[in-house]
This record gives C-alpha cells, structure tokens and sequence, in this order.
C-alpha cells in the first residue's frame, strides 16, 4: 500500500447492531439473521442459489476487512461489483482461499492453507488499481491484478453456499 492509503475516509463499518438487517443491505437470496453484532447467512435449496446480501457503496480502490466464521458453508465470498456487473471476489472455504476478477473468472491468486471451521477468522481486501489482494488472519496473502478490476464499483455483497456463515465487523475505506 502506497502513502496515498493515509487519506481514506470509512464508507462503512457494520457492527450489526439490533434484531434484523438494517436498510442499508439487501437480501438477495438466501436466510439472514442478526443476533449480539453478527449475522448469519445460510443459504436456502429453494432458492437454488447461494444465499447473498449486498450494500450499496460507491468507491474505486479500498480496504475491505470483515470477520467471518464458517459453521457449515462450502464457501463464503466478498463479492465486489459495479453497476450491473460482477468484478472480482475472494472465496474462502475449508480447503483455502482464492482471489478472482470474474465473468468469465480467472483465478489471480490462492492458497490451499485450511481455513478451520467454527473458528472467527479476519480477512483483508485491498482494491487498488488493478491490483487485488486478500490476507487471512494477518498471515497468508495471495493476488494479482487484472485491467478488469481498475473500474468504478457500486457495492459489495457476500454470497454464501450451504450451511452457515457469521460475518461481523464489515469495514470499507477508500482513498
């Protein structure tokens, strides 16, 4: 991170407080509960697709950190789009992690270091340019870039596949 990243101002951070989503987040797909500063996302079979909340929020390059716990999912993502369109994500599931610029995906980095279950782990995106990487828990850090990625985005969203995911202190600053 270059010493631009000094001047960033906090778009969001959500500590979840309260009984249900606040209306700052739409539920896509998928079963969201809100409970003591977290929310659970499960995905559900009639819905046949993951479960997915997103948020509004205008930015071009960011920090994006969150807390997440798999309790069951195969995966859980920070999806980053603009209007209209997927950009890239980082999946994390069981088996490791993997950042992505999407449609059509191209894998730019991964790790295939375990991610324990029912355990909080930290993970940290930094969009800059075009240049993504993810760190897990302060310790292991994949990337790449992708022209594809250096666009204007419009939200950021976390779909969920399977059986549960918590997700707390969802935190976005940009330059």
């Amino acid at each position: 991170m270059t010493a631009a990243w000094l001047a960033f101002a906090i778009l969001i951070h959500e500590q979840f407080p309260g009984a249900a989503l606040d209306s700052s987040w739409k539920v896509n797909k998928g079963k969201w509960e809100v409970s003591g500063g977290v929310v659970k996302g499960t995905e559900l079979a009639s819905d046949k697709h993951a479960a997915v909340i997103r948020r509004a929020v205008n930015y071009r390059n960011a920090v994006i950190e969150f807390d997440f716990k798999l309790a069951g999912a195969d995966w859980v993502a920070l999806s980053i789009n603009k209007k209209g369109a997927h950009v890239s994500r980082v999946v994390v599931g069981p088996t490791g992690f993997r950042v992505q610029k999407d449609t059509p995906g191209v894998v730019l980095g991964k790790s295939d270091a375990a991610v324990p279950a029912n355990e909080w782990h930290t993970m940290r995106v930094v969009v800059d340019g075009k240049k993504m990487t993810a760190t897990l828990d302060g310790k292991i850090t994949v990337g790449g870039e992708h022209e594809a990625i250096d666009v204007d985005k419009a939200d950021i969203g976390f779909p969920v596949k399977g059986d549960s995911v918590y997700l707390r202190n969802i935190r976005l600053s940009a330059k």
